[in-house]
């Protein structure tokens, strides 16, 4: 059976059972042969009247906004995006990261972070590593290196910016 036909063989008795539930309790009608009840009826309660005069409406200016936000920064020319790590060069040169940069100064920061850069022309990042190319036209990498990814000529992670030799 399709699992739609399934559906509505099983909501069909449900929605007949609500059909058919009682509803709120119907007062039965009293027995002529039984007394007349001893409880007073309550006296209707007043109408309530409206407030002669609305409150009135405060109409002076907000008072001035405050904000724990950090301060406006300069504008973003790229951002560059991994499987762990993000990174965003800012406009001069400054690279910020943020997630699992892999660096020993700033191992993970959930706030873009400036990692030492102040002068990338440009940025990559990979799944776990990261590059950046500058103004002098030499490479820096950092991060995982286990495939030799960040180009030392070596496997072990670059937990600091590390010159590509041979890149300039």
């Amino acid at each position: 059976m399709h699992r739609g036909a399934r559906m509505r063989a099983a909501l069909g008795p449900m929605a007949l059972a609500a059909c058919m539930s009682p509803g709120p309790p119907v007062p039965e009608e009293p027995d002529e042969a039984s007394p007349a009840s001893d409880v007073a009826e309550p006296a209707p309660t007043a109408t309530p009247q409206p407030d002669p005069q609305p409150p009135p409406i405060d109409v002076s200016p907000p008072p001035p906004a405050t904000s724990d936000a950090p301060s406006a920064s300069p504008p973003v020319r790229a951002i560059a995006v991994g499987e762990h790590l993000s990174c965003a060069l800012i406009e001069g040169g400054e690279v910020r990261c943020w997630g699992a940069t892999r660096l020993a100064a700033i191992p993970f920061t959930p706030r873009p972070t400036p990692i030492g850069i102040a002068d990338a022309v440009s940025i990559s990042v990979g799944e776990r590593h990261a590059c950046a190319a500058r103004v002098d036209g030499t490479v820096v990498c950092w991060g995982d290196n286990r495939d030799g990814q960040i180009g030392d000529g070596t496997t072990e992670d670059a937990t600091t910016l590390t010159t590509v030799p041979g890149l300039t």
